[in-house]
Parts: C-alpha cells; sequence; structure tokens
C-alpha cells in the first residue's frame, strides 16, 4: 500500500506527481514556471521522459502551463472511531503513521508530540496496518489555478489487506 500525500496530475492516463525543483542551483524562472513530473517505472518508458535509478521512476520537466490538470490527494484514515490524516512511512510495511492536530486526542493515544513548519504542535503516532479500520484519499483542487482531471473520484478507498 502506497501511501500518497502531495500534488499529482493526470498524464498520458497516469497520476504522476508534481514536484517543485529544490536546491539545484537553477534560475529563478526555471523554479517558478517548471515542474517535475514523475512515475512508477512500473508503467514503462514513455517518450519524453527519463529515468532516474536513485528513484527508480521516469521523471520529465514540463512547464506549468503545459499542464491541463493538477490535483492535491490527502490520504486519511479511521483509528479507535478517529479520523487522521496519514503521513508517507517508508520504514516497514507494518505500520503507518497517522498525525492528528487535536492536541488532547493526540496526548490521550500516547502519540509524538512535533511542530509543523509554522510551530503549531501536532501529534504523529505510529500504528499497525491491522489496526486501521478504513483508509481513504481525499482528492481536493491543488494551488496551482489548474482545474482538476474530469472524472477523477474526489473519494478513493483503499483496500488495507
Amino acid at each position: 500500500m502506497i501511501i500518497r500525500l502531495g500534488t499529482y496530475t493526470l498524464y498520458e492516463n497516469i497520476e504522476m506527481t508534481l514536484i517543485e525543483y529544490y536546491g539545484h542551483g537553477l534560475d529563478q524562472e526555471i523554479e517558478q514556471y517548471h515542474r517535475i513530473i514523475s512515475y512508477p517505472q512500473d508503467y514503462g518508458l514513455i517518450e519524453g521522459f527519463s529515468f532516474d535509478s536513485t528513484s527508480k521512476r521516469f521523471k520529465k520537466d514540463i512547464l506549468i502551463d503545459d499542464l491541463d490538470n493538477a490535483f492535491f490527494v490527502l490520504t486519511k484514515a479511521i483509528y479507535q472511531g478517529e479520523e487522521f490524516e496519514v503521513e508517507p512511512y517508508y520504514g516497514d510495511e507494518i505500520h503507518l503513521h497517522l498525525a492528528t492536530k487535536d492536541l488532547e486526542l493526540g496526548k490521550k493515544l500516547n502519540f509524538y508530540e512535533l511542530h509543523d513548519g509554522h510551530g503549531k504542535p501536532y501529534y504523529l503516532g505510529e500504528i499497525k496496518k491491522t489496526e486501521i479500520e478504513k483508509i481513504w484519499e481525499e482528492r481536493k483542487p491543488s494551488d496551482y489555478k489548474i482545474p482538476m482531471s474530469n472524472g477523477l473520484e474526489l473519494i478513493k478507498e483503499i483496500d488495507i489487506s
């Protein structure tokens, strides 16, 4: 099960990650108008993409103006009857990271207290997948003033088995 959190685009009928340039020493114009789209190697090579052996993904530089759709994916789960955001976790295949801004709930569940980029506290817990009652993705408009894909499922349940 892959937990997704971030911006995506439907390109060549594949939901691809849409990421910004970071720390590449590129000039400001590239950082403002270009993005990188990528997809897993399972789909094979699509013309115009190159393989990145480090991430094992195919990648392509693209102008924001060339994108015709974009959407933000947030994964959520029900644990002990409560709704949580699920953060990507690369530690193992048995656990998930659940996050909550409900400080009382986080303390009650003995989650770890962390702080976001603005210094606001939230709680994060490592939970076994077998303890999750339900998990799903919510797809919302992205921050790029680009429409969402036509026919995109706004709520997509994920099989937790």
